[in-house]
């Protein structure tokens, strides 16, 4: 069945808008980008129409992942990540305000796409999404008002492994992939492949950069 956000959406589809969050040297972006066991991102997550936004700590273990979120008002999110702790914050609120001052966080890359989901109705959990027209631009403002003229596409050739206008499929589950949705994708064909929208970003923007970061790293 369709999820609440896709069920009440025109075509099925609702905008994701999310902005990343990085250190000044990428750090983030570097321990992404070497498939360390352990990695994590911070990012900022706003749904269209909405008058929330979301802080998100996306922590990777090996192929678990967490990802505790807290929804905040989207007037005044600011103020309110950058202030004092609130004094309801929750606990994915002061995780979230502990790494972005721990690290040094700034906001570094905005990225936008479309979201069709789907909910098993067999399982207690088991969610599919296909992301589309996925795009980015670079981003250093405490702001989600991102500039609609300056988008660059994230689906192309490049990104997608030769696919053009390629979309984002992804199996989201508690724990183990349930086996008839395993079966699914098998019977169809579908490889698994390492698809990071941050990383993608980064390096469709800053291709050149990022080599000799990583170059001189090496």
């Amino acid at each position: 069945v369709w999820d609440p956000n896709s069920a009440r959406a025109p075509n099925h589809e609702y905008a994701i808008q999310t902005l990343y969050l990085d250190t000044m040297n990428r750090d983030l972006y570097r321990i992404s980008r070497e498939r360390r066991a352990r990695r994590w991102k911070a990012r900022i997550r706003h749904y269209d129409g909405s008058d929330t936004v979301f802080l998100e700590v996306k922590n990777k273990d090996h192929d678990m992942v967490k990802k505790p979120r807290a929804r905040i008002p989207l007037d005044g999110w600011v103020e309110r990540v950058h202030g004092p702790l609130h004094p309801e914050a929750s606990p994915a609120e002061r995780l979230f305000c502990h790494r972005l001052l721990r690290y040094h966080l700034l906001p570094t890359l905005m990225v936008r796409y479309l979201r069709e989901a789907w909910l098993s109705t067999v399982d207690s959990y088991a969610r599919v999404t296909f992301d589309r027209r996925v795009m980015c631009q670079p981003w250093s403002d405490w702001s989600l008002d991102a500039d609609p003229r300056n988008w660059i596409a994230l689906d192309g050739t490049r990104s997608m492994l030769g696919v053009p206008h390629g979309v984002v499929l992804e199996l989201k589950c508690l724990s183990a992939v349930p086996r008839w949705l395993s079966n699914v994708t098998r019977n169809a064909g579908l490889p698994k492949i390492r698809y990071s929208k941050y990383c993608k970003g980064i390096e469709r923007l800053y291709a050149r950069d990022t080599l000799l970061g990583v170059l001189n790293q090496t």
